[in-house]
């Protein structure tokens, strides 16, 4: 079975509240893996915990720049089905945060991700993260910037975006292929970012890696 998006949610009211805790009702049924992205713009806190009816959830990955943009992606095996709560809680400020859900059926886990950052991104020269993938696994990507300009790119698959028009964008976006897969994204002006590319690991592909460790007669 191929990775698909099932649910997706946003808090779209989150950008710029400083707020210290962040709550968004998000539905999984029928999904099996969760993935909750906190992004933060000219910031000095952090997050401290993300929960999922309740859950715990797991950081996954943390890019940033220094006082600048932060992305914190927290991961979920196996999600309570129906629609709960993600809960969010922070310290610090959280200037110009963001808080997004997204689910995916079809999955039983995620692979090893790839991150970037930097201090000059121009819109004439869009940034990509490249993953290995296996027929039917997914790739999620992820970019926060604080100029308000950063977007995936017309080659990969919107699923969310938020911008405040000043602070700060944050978007996914994903991709399907085998091989070398990659999400790019540009903006329309120079600014700090952070990326983030996980790859959605199909259960079917997870049972094939399993069965090609098995030799012949054991």
């Amino acid at each position: 079975m191929a990775v698909a998006v099932g649910h997706k949610s946003t808090n779209t009211n989150a950008i710029h509240t400083g707020a210290s805790s962040l709550t968004l009702a998000h539905d999984c049924t029928g999904d099996t893996d969760l993935i909750v992205v906190v992004t933060f713009a000219n910031t000095q806190g952090s997050v401290t915990s993300i929960t999922y009816a309740g859950n715990a959830m797991t950081l996954i990955a943390n890019p940033s720049v220094s006082g600048q943009i932060g992305i914190y992606v927290y991961h979920l095996a196996s999600p309570p089905t129906g629609s709960n709560n993600i809960s969010a809680s922070f310290s610090g400020a959280s200037q110009g945060s963001g808080l997004n859900g997204i689910s995916f059926s079809g999955s039983n886990s995620v692979g090893a991700n790839t991150t970037t950052t930097g201090s000059s991104f121009s819109g004439s020269s869009p940034v990509a993260l490249t993953r290995t993938l296996n027929t039917g696994d997914m790739l999620l990507g992820i970019v926060a910037d604080n100029s308000g300009g950063g977007a995936p790119t017309s080659s990969d698959t919107l699923q969310w975006g938020n911008a405040d028009g000043n602070w700060m964008d944050n978007g996914g976006a994903t991709a399907t292929g085998s091989g070398s897969v990659s999400i790019h994204f540009s903006s329309t002006r120079s600014a700090n970012y952070a990326m983030c590319a996980v790859p959605i690991i199909a259960a079917a592909s997870a049972v094939t890696h399993s069965l090609g460790t098995l030799g012949v007669g054991a």
